[in-house]
């Protein structure tokens, strides 16, 4: 119960604390310049003391100016008069945990103090070389270098903890920069009025303690609506294909943590490669990984996949994919209404596609079945000859002889040209002299690369075509 008096107490002090009156402040102890700037984008010609008055941030008395410490921590000169921790600390750790004694692993350790407007653009400057670039290899073939984090989700995480932190703690705030993530952690416990499950679920339920500083910045467009800098924040997390930002509490601090950690596997990584010509949307790879491995896909794998219900998302992405032949039906509505009936299950958990890989021969190529029934092919392959994919679009013969030569003799390789471009199509096939070194190659040549391009190797299985001899069971 004293527990719980306490909390209350600090928590109304909190609420309190940026609309006191701080006694003694003069106009000088404020950047007065950069207010008067401010103030001429509110109304031209308003003068600071009438632009303070008119936001809430003074009053006139017949002492005097009398200014709220919002004013003071926004504004302020030589903040540290007013504020001993008004500041972020950024701590860049080689690890992925924090150690301590002799295995202290901080590299760097700088502490950022200033009123709130400069506070917010010194730190941004200090945080954003320490976000780490990784190389990718981009869809014209070249390497490309982008942020581990997205720069506005690391931008808003930063406005919200200076713009929400509890004042009254004489702690400031910390961002601690992991191998793996990033956590920003400030003074104070939510609200009594905002739960941890409420901010998750992204409901824009929010409050500010320190309302008046938080209306500031909206106006100055330095942060959303309360509420909505989060929900961006885990959007642009999912925009960049990477797992979702963690949030927790400890009763005395509110701690927002951003993993680098891409929501897809290594492997399916890899996979997606082949598709990046494509440009395809984040919703779109996640469809393109469920056809990994060759496997079929059903609607409702799809809206899993998107998370989503949504039929006017599901019909975009999909037709989107099937327009770029990427997305193949194998069966057709009346063959999956068919296959439900017969074995009492809902429609939509009846596979209806197919991934294809780009030139690679597969489902576009096999005649859809219009039963419930799955067509069967007999190829006539040729075992001699391996498929090569993810090929650089302006690899050499030379570059793929190379690769494949130590596996055994080859005796010829086509590698397709686009006749509109007059580059490489990004596949080619090989036949080596025996079926035992096509074998070895599809089994021992994994994890190599052209130009730095992963390449993929695969058994040729010829396209089946119409008079294959397609059978049904």
């Amino acid at each position: 119960m004293a527990k719980r008096i306490i909390s209350d107490r600090q928590e109304i002090a909190s609420r309190e604390y940026d609309r006191q009156f701080v006694d003694g402040v003069k106009l000088q102890d404020l950047d007065v310049g950069f207010i008067q700037t401010i103030a001429d984008q509110y109304l031209r010609g308003l003068s600071v003391e009438r632009y303070l008055q008119q936001i809430g941030l003074a009053d006139y008395t017949p002492g005097g100016l009398r200014i709220r410490m919002a004013a003071v921590l926004l504004f302020g000169n030589a903040i540290h008069r007013f504020h001993p921790r008004c500041q972020v600390r950024i701590l860049k750790i080689a690890g992925t945990e924090l150690k301590s004694g002799e295995h202290y692993n901080v590299k760097t350790d700088e502490v950022v103090q200033s009123n709130i407007f400069s506070l917010l653009v010194e730190v941004w400057e200090r945080l954003r070389p320490y976000l780490a670039y990784k190389t990718t290899f981009g869809p014209d073939a070249r390497f490309e270098q982008k942020f581990l984090y997205p720069e506005f989700a690391c931008r808003e995480a930063i406005v919200n903890a200076v713009a929400h932190r509890d004042y009254t703690i004489s702690n400031g705030i910390d961002i601690f920069i992991f191998d793996n993530r990033i956590e920003m952690k400030s003074p104070g416990a939510l609200l009594s009025t905002v739960s941890l499950e409420e901010l998750k679920r992204l409901e824009g339920a929010h409050e500010s303690r320190n309302s008046l500083i938080a209306k500031v910045l909206r106006e100055n467009k330095f942060m959303r609506e309360l509420g909505e800098g989060l929900k961006r924040i885990f959007e642009v997390m999912r925009e960049n294909e990477l797992d979702a930002p963690e949030l927790s509490t400890d009763g005395n601090s509110f701690s927002i943590t951003l993993p680098n950690k891409s929501i897809f596997s290594s492997q399916e990584e890899e996979w997606l490669l082949m598709f990046q010509q494509f440009a395809l949307s984040p919703l779109q790879k996640k469809i393109i990984v469920l056809g990994m491995n060759d496997a079929e896909i059903s609607p409702k794998d799809i809206y899993k996949a998107m998370n989503s219900d949504n039929r006017n998302v599901y019909d975009k992405e999909v037709t989107g994919l099937r327009k770029k032949n990427l997305l193949v039906e194998i069966r057709t509505n009346p063959a999956a209404t068919s296959i439900a009936r017969r074995d009492k299950i809902p429609k939509n958990q009846v596979p209806r596609f197919k991934v294809r890989i780009p030139g690679v021969p597969g489902p576009a190529q096999i005649k859809r079945s219009t039963s419930g029934t799955r067509p069967v092919s007999k190829p006539q392959s040729d075992d001699r000859t391996v498929y090569v994919s993810n090929l650089p679009y302006n690899v050499q013969r030379a570059q793929v002889q190379e690769l494949l030569q130590e596996y055994g003799q080859i005796e010829r390789i086509d590698i397709p040209i686009d006749h509109y471009t007059g580059l490489a199509r990004g596949f080619g096939f090989v036949v080596f002299d025996s079926v035992e070194s096509a074998s070895q190659a599809v089994s021992q040549c994994v994890n190599r690369r052209i130009s730095g391009r992963p390449v993929f190797i695969k058994a040729y299985v010829p396209p089946v075509t119409a008079d294959s001899g397609l059978t049904k069971r």
